[in-house]
């Protein structure tokens, strides 16, 4: 987390296959394997989730795939 004059940005970053396109992850029941069923966990709408309550606090949340490691960005 890094403190800035009026609000912090946060960051999380993990390794993943790349990712084509990082900010269709937010859309909802977006499944970016379709081997991630309901059976192996989730529905799809936890980034979604996310986005709106980062909204609702006048932030941003963006997220980016690069060399085998996605990282999410939020910005409040």
């Amino acid at each position: 987390m890094t403190k800035q004059d009026k609000g912090c940005i946060i960051r999380v970053a993990n390794t993943y296959p790349e990712i084509k396109n990082p900010e269709q992850l937010f859309d909802r029941f977006y499944r970016e394997n379709d081997a991630r069923t309901q059976k192996t966990g989730g529905y799809g709408i936890g980034l979604s989730v996310a986005r709106a309550i980062v909204k609702q606090h006048h932030g941003s949340i963006t997220a980016k795939s690069v060399e085998g490691q996605l990282t999410f960005t939020v910005k409040l």
